[in-house]
């Protein structure tokens, strides 16, 4: 191989090594591009009234009960740790403290 061959195959590798680290950070802009998109559609949501979060998780915990665990619901220990606190947030419910008795 020729000193001139040598030198061309060379810049060939040096300019392939460029585009490949350009298409790298041409890569890396979009993808911060699409996250800072997601984060800034994030904030422009509207933000549930408290009870609406409550509805909304119950939902997806109702869905992913139905999907089961094979297909990305939830596993046995999930489920039971989410009746436990079901369960709990009903006893809650349930023991008010009387309020209205006036002790003379």
């Amino acid at each position: 191989m020729s000193n001139q061959e040598e030198q061309r195959a060379l810049l060939e590798r040096e300019a392939a090594e460029s585009r490949r680290q350009e298409e790298e950070e041409q890569r890396r802009l979009q993808e911060e591009e699409q996250e800072r998109l997601r984060q800034q559609q994030q904030q422009q949501q509207v933000k549930l009234a408290p009870w609406a979060r409550k509805q909304q998780q119950q939902q997806q915990r109702q869905q992913q009960l139905e999907r089961g665990p094979q297909d990305g619901g939830l596993s046995l220990a999930e489920i039971q740790r989410m009746e436990e606190e079901r369960d709990r947030e009903e006893r809650v419910r349930n023991t008010r403290i009387p309020t209205n008795h006036v002790h003379v």
